[in-house]
């Protein structure tokens, strides 16, 4: 089964379970028999308790036998793991037999007592200084030390990141290296951008202009495809021009807004056109190709022309305010203040010369067109907006933590510990997808994540500042002492000694903190140094422990028997050579999580139900896709992830506290929940891919720690991220 060709549908899954769910003694229905089925909701241990109660209420009636389905999810998922595992163990996979065993009075069956004696399940011995309590913290903060090492690196590469880019561009101009001038080089500025500006204006019209090619779906017209060839050509674009305007303003001065305008138009127009019609001329063969006759092309020229002259006003406009930040940023502060404020201001005169040109456009451009403008100008507002903030993080946080009272920093950083404390407590609790009641619980864990990001980087941003500031990497660099100053002044002080610090060191520790967090990546597991791991041992130690309790050899030091658990695929047998089932049939519900999809109905949900059985494993969505297809996708239980232990389906059913919880996911809750490791989800791998479906883990597991970091969970990837079942529906039906 383990070199299946294609994946199976539910239809053919459903059929397997009905011929192979064993019939209740005394019947002989066949695989045509109406069958009933058994829901344990969710609820954690709560749950777990109430259903027990249930379950032993069913066999002392007898009817626990006349159930065919066990569908559980979250703390149900307890019970009826514990439930299927002693029905197989204990009872040879005959529910009749069970029955007698579970009910109440007299002696108390001792798999019963087990429960009891391990209810508080994750620290039996609830001391704070029992070995118990202690494992737990211990295994906490070593799981925790493991994955900031590998955060922290990737974001202080990134924050190395704009030194490299203002020295880069200061080298450019000229005004860094051995033969560093006092004139400013123009030509390479104004040249890269303008070739910048030219590949996306080229590839926009490519996508306008070739209505067909959206059937083939070629690269360029996909969201990654317009991200790396219009998105990132237009920000480097903005970034050189923006600094040219800075370097240059005294040289630009002189230029007539009558030139401004001819600049505009001979940048802006012959671009557009030439991808324009190579759009067309690609989309020529296809029906639905919008024809257009030479009035209307020569009409369209004329707007284009007339949206180039508004840029080049524009671009007049611009000029003014880099000859003022010349004035306001002295010395390296204004390289700073220039790629930083200027570039994402000039990227905002870029979005305004579009606006232009599709207002003079009106109807000639179509619905759709307006449409895929707007999306991309959503995209570069973000990129503007991420700019910005980067640089401004990196060049001033220094500053401001030189110059802001001790007292002040103190009590701000009380309360930025405090805050992240209470998001990570009030945010780690998952609920159902039908609860929208907003307290102020709830609006305190959206806010106070965002203000968790702002200081992390704030605060890396002033450890890598006084890293550089150390004689090994700077070479005269002065510690300014705390001063009442000016916070401007202390800015400009600071902004010395980020010349003075060697560019080859920043440009080691950049790579060297990227290139050492790739290393962590490809080594540390993202699911092993999860607490997923801690929690299953310890579900698998009360509820399937229970199930062999006098047959137990636990480990003299830790307590865990290895042989607790079992393989969810051995509740099917076969007998005379006939697959066949124990019933009932147990289902773990969990939720697919789909915070990043791209198919608007998912939206809401942001999950979909993920099942594993003894029979197969995987999903059926109720919901098209964004190609119209209902996918249905499972794989044998017995090979998928290298064959699913009973264990693995309780936790990744009971995973309630994770970054991605369904329909509760938040961009911010889910970065810090990441940063601080609550992770109790489970990155299994998608029944879907045909190369990925029997492995366990993901081999670089800090591919998907950045995609659990910032929600970018879907469905399309080689591994999709599980979690609890009430993150999508808590009733188990």
């Amino acid at each position: 089964m383990a070199d299946a060709p294609t994946s199976l549908d539910w239809d053919t899954v459903h059929a397997q379970e009905r011929a192979t769910i064993r019939e209740p003694d005394g019947r002989h229905d066949g695989p045509d028999r109406p069958l009933t089925g058994l829901a344990f909701s969710g609820g954690g241990i709560r749950s777990a308790t109430f259903n027990l109660g249930i379950t032993q209420a069913l066999a002392e009636l007898r009817l626990l036998r006349q159930f065919d389905y066990l569908s559980c999810v979250s703390g149900g998922g307890y019970i009826g793991g514990w439930l299927s595992a002693f029905i197989h163990l204990k009872c040879n996979g005959r529910v009749e037999d069970a029955e007698p065993l579970l009910q109440t009075g007299g002696t108390e069956n001792s798999a019963i007592r087990f429960l009891r004696s391990y209810s508080n399940y994750l620290t039996p011995k609830a001391s704070f200084f029992s070995a118990d309590t202690l494992t737990a913290v211990a295994t906490y903060l070593r799981n925790l030390y493991l994955n900031l090492v590998l955060l922290l690196l990737t974001l202080g590469g990134l924050l190395l990141l704009p030194r490299l880019l203002v020295w880069l561009v200061r080298w450019i101009t000229g005004w860094e290296g051995a033969h560093a001038a006092t004139d400013a080089r123009l030509l390479p500025l104004f040249g890269g951008g303008i070739l910048f500006i030219v590949v996306a204006m080229l590839f926009i019209g490519l996508n306008l202009g070739s209505r067909g090619a959206f059937k083939s779906r070629p690269f360029y017209t996909r969201q990654a495809g317009v991200l790396t060839l219009v998105v990132l050509p237009v920000l480097l674009s903005a970034w050189l021009i923006a600094y040219g305007f800075y370097a240059g303003a005294a040289k630009l001065d002189g230029i007539s807004p009558v030139g401004w305008v001819l600049w505009g138009m001979l940048v802006y127009v012959p671009p557009w056109l030439v991808g324009w019609a190579l759009g067309r001329f690609l989309g020529r063969c296809h029906l639905d190709q919008p024809q257009f006759p030479p009035g209307r092309v020569v009409a369209m020229g004329g707007y284009a022309l007339l949206a180039g002259a508004f840029g080049g006003l524009l671009l007049a406009a611009f000029a003014e305010m880099a000859e003022w930040i010349r004035q306001v940023g002295t010395g390296y502060s204004g390289s700073w203040i220039a790629s930083a404020l200027a570039t994402a201001l000039l990227l905002k005169f870029y979005s305004l010369t579009v606006v232009g040109h599709i207002g003079l456009m009106g109807r000639y451009f179509s619905h759709d067109s307006r449409e895929w403008w707007s999306r991309l100008g959503g995209w570069v507002l973000l990129a503007s907006l991420m700019w910005a903030t980067l640089f401004s993080i990196v060049y001033i946080a220094p500053a401001f933590f030189r110059w802001a009272p001790e007292a002040f920093v103190a009590a701000g950083g009380l309360t930025w510990g405090l805050s992240t404390l209470a998001g990570v407590l009030l945010g780690r609790g998952g609920k159902t997808a039908g609860d929208t009641r907003r307290t102020w619980r709830d609006r305190a864990a959206q806010v106070m994540p965002y203000v968790f990001i702002v200081g992390l980087l704030g605060l890396l941003s002033f450890g890598l500042h006084q890293l550089l500031m150390l004689p090994v990497f700077c070479n005269g660099c002065e510690d300014h002492a705390r001063t009442s100053a000016q916070f401007m002044s202390v800015l400009y002080q600071e902004s010395d000694n980020f010349q003075r610090a060697d560019i080859v060191w920043v440009a080691i520790l950049c790579i060297g903190s990227l290139a050492a967090a790739a290393a962590l990546a490809w080594r540390i597991d993202v699911n092993l140094f999860s607490i997923y791991h801690f929690y299953r041992q310890r579900l698998v130690r009360c509820y399937l422990g229970a199930s062999r309790c006098k047959l137990r050899v636990p480990h003299p030091f830790t307590g865990f028997d290895p042989r607790d658990d079992l393989r969810l695929a051995d509740l099917c047998s076969m007998p005379l050579g006939k697959p066949q089932c124990q019933r009932p049939y147990p289902i773990h519900n969990t939720a697919m999580n789909l915070v990043s999809g791209k198919q608007l109905a998912w939206q809401e949900r942001r999950a979909a139900a993920f099942a594993f059985t003894p029979m197969a494993t995987g999903y059926s969505f109720t919901l098209p896709d964004e190609k119209g297809h209902l996918l249905s996708h499972y794989r044998p239980t017995s090979h998928y992830m290298e064959g699913v232990w009973m264990g693995s389906a309780m936790a990744i059913s009971g995973a309630a506290a994770c970054p991605n919880m369904g329909y509760h996911s938040s961009p911010a809750l889910t970065f810090l929940m990441t940063v601080f490791n609550v992770r109790l989800g489970h990155w299994s791998p998608n029944p879907a891919n045909e190369n990925h479906w029997t492995k366990h883990d993901p081999p670089f597991g800090g591919i998907y720690l950045l995609s659990e970091l910032f929600g970018r969970t879907q469905h399309s990837s080689p591994f999709v991220y599980l979690s609890d079942g009430g993150h999508f529906e808590n009733l188990g039906i």
